[in-house]
């Protein structure tokens, strides 16, 4: 793995975000766009985690960071931290999605993709309590008092 100053470097969490990781996951994200040799690519946090040398945990941090609501700078409060950042790991996670249903729709390991759309994406199954359009009452019932 490369640091920041282009040396190898050990795994470890660095305690500190830098310009080099918005960096790298912007040009993530970017190859993730890409179609090469007619495949795409789907993206994940954790990956650009690995690539960054980080844990998802600390990405998922730096994303959702706000300046303290009694931050000395008014204009800054309650503000993220790193909003380029943030956008970045969203359009990650929107581009995951997207991905994850290509590939439910046309077939390519579907209970994978689906499994993850549940687990990552808040999608449910749904059971229709429909009929014509119409919603289905709950039958109702009568208790009479025998005379």
């Amino acid at each position: 793995m490369i640091n920041q100053r282009g040396e190898e470097a050990p795994f470890g969490r660095p305690t500190e975000y830098s310009d080099f990781v918005l960096k790298v996951a912007k040009a993530y994200l970017k190859d993730c766009q890409e179609i090469k040799d007619g495949k795409v690519k789907t993206p994940y946090v954790e990956e650009l985690a690995l690539m960054l040398d980080h844990d998802d945990e600390t990405l998922m941090i730096w994303a959702n960071n706000h300046w303290p609501t009694d931050y000395s700078d008014l204009e800054l409060r309650g503000k993220l931290k790193y909003p380029d950042f943030s956008a970045t790991i969203k359009k990650i996670k929107v581009l995951q999605k997207l991905r994850l249903q290509q590939r439910a729709v046309q077939g390519a390991n579907a209970a994978g993709s689906i499994f993850l759309l549940k687990a990552n994406h808040g999608f449910v199954d749904r059971v229709d309590f429909t009929s014509k359009g119409e919603k289905i009452e709950s039958p109702a019932v009568i208790i009479k008092q025998k005379k």
